[in-house]
């Protein structure tokens, strides 16, 4: 029972992030093509893509790797970490969290890294 549950939830997951991006992309295009509203009132949050690609691949690798500690501080990281769009959105989870691991978040690093 708890791998179909699993299953259903890693299928319910990529399906609610790909009908988001698909809205944020084409429901403009979709109203303005029927002409029954005004495209420019539709809002593209800046990066969604961005961050509905790492959501994509953290949800991808935690199915295919349960193993994983996944808790909702790395999580939020993991999605936000600006940095690694230079390496593209497609990072796998298990190297950020290698990485996050051996560079511990502690408040005096945050606090260093804040006034810098």
């Amino acid at each position: 029972m708890k791998v179909r549950s699993d299953k259903t939830h890693f299928i319910v997951s990529i399906s609610f992030l790909l009908f988001i991006m698909a809205y944020f992309k084409y429901y403009g295009w979709l109203l303005e093509t029927l002409q029954i509203g005004d495209p420019q009132l539709i809002f593209s949050p800046l990066g969604y893509s961005f961050i509905i690609f790492s959501m994509l691949s953290c949800v991808i690798d935690a199915y295919r790797h349960p193993d994983l500690k996944l808790n909702f501080f790395t999580y939020f990281n993991y999605i936000l970490f600006f940095p690694k769009i230079f390496m593209g959105p497609l990072m796998r989870y298990a190297d950020f969290q290698s990485q996050w691991n051996t560079h511990p978040t502690t408040i005096d690093n945050l606090y260093q890294g804040s006034i810098l």
